[in-house]
């Protein structure tokens, strides 16, 4: 599974990712199931664990542009 990481270079533990329009600060929805049938319980931010992975999976049709904090 991915690790996300700051612009250090350090774990990004216990942060979020944020899904957007690509290019553009319109948020876009994303989804628990490849089906796009259930949608993420916190779509404003996808949380991190302490090692800097997703806690849950995340699906998505279209193109993002994803922020991590």
């Amino acid at each position: 599974m991915e690790q996300f990481f700051d612009d250090n270079g350090n774990v990004l533990s216990n942060g979020y990712l944020q899904f957007f329009q690509n290019e553009s600060a319109v948020p876009e929805p994303t989804y628990n199931d490849p089906d796009e049938n259930v949608g993420s319980l916190n779509p404003d931010n996808v949380p991190l664990d302490g090692s800097g992975r997703l806690t849950l999976n995340v699906y998505g049709s279209v193109l993002y542009t994803v922020k991590k904090f």
